[in-house]
């Protein structure tokens, strides 16, 4: 009900806590920023001020579940903002800033071939992405990733580029399923 007190309350108790629970505190406030507004740019654009606030003011380090949740707002953007070829040009990014896409697609062989200069800033709508660091969670992390950008693509009705998405989900699904 009170979004700013909550802010302050949760930061409050975290200011002594370990990274993580920052983190994850800050992920449940920006979160907030995505569900009190109706206007999808006015969602976007308060939720990276409260991104950039939160880095400034309580030492916030963005992770891999804020990178969805701005995924999330990003792809709630109306297609005029954001047709499929911005989609496919992100998720080339994505996958050419270290996030796995099965074994056909690495790096020097993105999904799409969006074409980027080599040591740019990943970055979306002045969301500048986190450096991927240690092991991503396939549950948390990728599979709702890669269901949000499916579900981008079909509603702009890209069906080609929703398959390919599709194929690269079942495969890191396969190989999650034969990990040890």
């Amino acid at each position: 009900a009170r979004p700013r007190a909550t802010e302050r309350a949760a930061f409050r108790l975290t200011a002594s806590s370990p990274v993580k629970i920052r983190t994850s505190a800050a992920n449940i406030i920006i979160q907030e920023y995505c569900r009190r507004r109706q206007n999808s740019k006015d969602v976007l654009r308060s939720l990276v001020r409260g991104i950039a606030i939160m880095k400034r003011r309580r030492d916030f380090v963005p992770d891999h579940v804020t990178t969805n949740i701005v995924l999330r707002a990003v792809f709630s953007l109306p297609t005029r903002v954001l047709d499929n070829n911005d989609v496919r040009q992100l998720v080339d990014q994505l996958v050419y800033h270290g996030y796995p896409a099965g074994r056909r697609f690495s790096k020097s062989n993105i999904p799409f071939g969006s074409y980027f200069q080599a040591g740019t800033v990943q970055v979306i709508h002045k969301y500048e992405l986190p450096n991927i660091v240690g092991a991503l969670s396939f549950a948390r992390h990728l599979r709702p990733m890669y269901k949000m950008i499916i579900k981008a693509f079909f509603n702009r009705g890209d069906v080609v580029a929703a398959r390919t998405t599709i194929g690269i989900l079942k495969e890191l699904e396969e190989m999650e399923l034969s990990r040890p």
